[in-house]
């Protein structure tokens, strides 16, 4: 797989196409429905955002499986085999033995359902039963979960996978919502240099945060500063986290008939956390507090992780999360209960030494100190 540094050259007729379907009355509603604000009469149907209608649904928590079954299952070459948990179900785990790396990766993401690790600022995807490096012209200092290969370079710059962009300017209406504002961020942004993202950049909403201190929310293909007056250390899907350890979540509500957009910051914690993780498609998000606890800020109803002590990194999913507890053990929660008595049976199972957690969809990937890697399909119970 190749990436591109993005510049972005905007001829007059793609943009046209991306401002109508920016501004057009399908892209508008979607943003009500994804993001869980109460506000815009306006926002009633989707934009095509892969998660927006199962977030409406996601009250019943029953949309999971259907936004997360939409996305397929990635074959991935390793030993695979089915795992028995004490109730009964069958999952399917993968084990991935081969590391040809000296030295813990960096960056731990799943990049279309397949493990990716940055090792000496360069990128690997392993997939046909083998690490393929991502070849880019500079070094990279993150990558993000997700459908399409984003990531940021240690210049403070985003490469993107080439072919799938090759594929939306040849028919720039396929996604049209996602690539625009993924299109217009990167013009906006130019000569900026970007320290985090709060997600891939295919995303409805990314906030972004410079290392001048600016944090920007981009949505509908245009720029909103917020955080002005706070010191912003942490982005993660709607959320930030300031130096104090309070986090926020950005709300923002577009309402088309006015042509305007409404960008409020909402403190929902100051209980000194000192790390987020939030799913990007959904208003869900996770903080390990200073002693090691949890707390969560989430729409959908229920506990999750609440029996959680002693965490030192924790991942959140579409209605669950994976976490890594002091002792090395991976942990699991989910808001359905037998998805986590599952799961949770499946993880006692394993051992070693846990160093890295990340999931994406409905596929969970531990990393373990002897840097072999277990997939676990959700989607198989």
């Amino acid at each position: 797989m190749k990436v591109k540094k993005f510049f972005v050259v905007v001829l007059a007729a793609i943009f046209c196409l991306g401002i109508a379907a920016c501004h057009g009355s399908e892209e508008s509603q979607d943003n009500e429905a994804s993001q869980g604000n109460e506000a815009s009469e306006d926002n009633e149907t989707s934009q095509g955002n892969e998660a927006s209608e199962d977030n409406e649904a996601s009250e019943d928590n029953e949309a999971s499986e259907d936004n997360e079954a939409s996305q397929g299952t990635e074959e991935i070459s390793g030993n695979t085999e089915s795992m028995t948990s004490d109730a009964g179900e069958t999952i399917a785990v993968t084990e991935i033995e081969s590391y040809p790396f000296a030295e813990e990766p960096s960056q731990f993401a799943l990049i279309n359902l397949c493990p990716c690790v940055v090792v000496d600022g360069v990128a690997y995807l392993y997939e046909d039963g083998s690490w393929n490096e991502i070849q880019s012209d500079e070094k990279l200092a993150n990558i993000y979960s997700g459908d399409i290969f984003c990531g940021l370079t240690t210049a403070g710059g985003i490469v993107i996978s080439s072919e799938e962009w090759d594929d939306y300017e040849s028919d720039p209406l396929g996604s049209a919502g996602i690539y625009y504002n993924a299109e217009m961020m990167m013009e906006l942004t130019t000569g900026e240099k970007i320290e985090q993202l709060s997600s891939s950049i295919f995303h409805e909403c990314i906030i972004a945060l410079s290392d001048d201190g600016k944090t920007e929310l981009f949505v509908n293909g245009a720029g909103y500063d917020v955080a002005d007056s706070l010191v912003v250390e942490e982005v993660s899907g709607n959320y930030l986290r300031t130096d104090s350890g309070d986090v926020y979540v950005v709300n923002y509500t577009y309402r088309e008939t006015i042509n305007s957009m409404s960008v409020k910051l909402e403190k929902v914690s100051s209980d000194k956390i000192r790390s987020i993780s939030a799913c990007p498609t959904a208003k869900r998000c996770i903080g390990i507090k200073s002693d090691g606890s949890i707390e969560v800020w989430s729409d959908l109803e229920g506990d999750l992780a609440s029996d959680f002590q002693n965490i030192e990194m924790v991942s959140m999913g579409y209605n669950y999360c994976v976490a890594v507890g002091e002792d090395g053990k991976a942990y699991f929660s989910a808001y359905d209960s037998e998805l986590d008595e599952a799961i949770d049976a499946c993880l006692k199972e394993m051992t070693g030494k846990v160093i890295r957690v990340t999931c994406e969809y409905q596929r969970i990937a531990i990393m373990f100190d002897d840097y072999s890697i277990c997939m676990i399909d959700i989607d198989s119970l």
